[in-house]
């Protein structure tokens, strides 16, 4: 559970990430 929740998050994070960089180009 707590894994999964870390990798959730990582996720978002990696999402977010993307799209600011998405944003900025």
């Amino acid at each position: 559970m707590k894994r999964h929740k870390i990798f959730n998050t990582d996720m978002k994070r990696y999402k977010i990430f993307k799209d600011l960089k998405h944003q900025c180009t």
